[in-house]
């Protein structure tokens, strides 16, 4: 649990947009459901729905990895720096 909190301090605002894009999803399930206008046979509230759920998976990645890298006092990350030495 300990590690939720560190992991949500650390990224809160990739975390919060995360949770936005899960409410798009569920609107656009929802209106799926309400909405029987078609497109090509399929729902036009499908694409939404695949670009909601999309895009918070990539944000939720970005900030997993994220994780991964620590901050030197420039900017710069360790692990990219350590990358460059020869």
């Amino acid at each position: 649990m300990k590690a939720l909190l560190l992991f949500w301090n650390a990224y809160k605002f990739l975390l919060l947009v995360v949770g936005l894009h899960l409410v798009l999803l569920l609107a656009c399930l929802v209106l799926i459901q309400v909405d029987n206008t078609q497109i090509l046979g399929i729902s036009r509230w499908i694409k939404p729905a695949k670009f909601a759920l999309s895009v918070g998976v990539y944000l939720l990645t970005m900030a997993y990895l994220m994780s991964f890298f620590q901050l030197r006092s420039g900017g710069v990350p360790k692990t990219t720096l350590s990358g460059l030495h020869c």
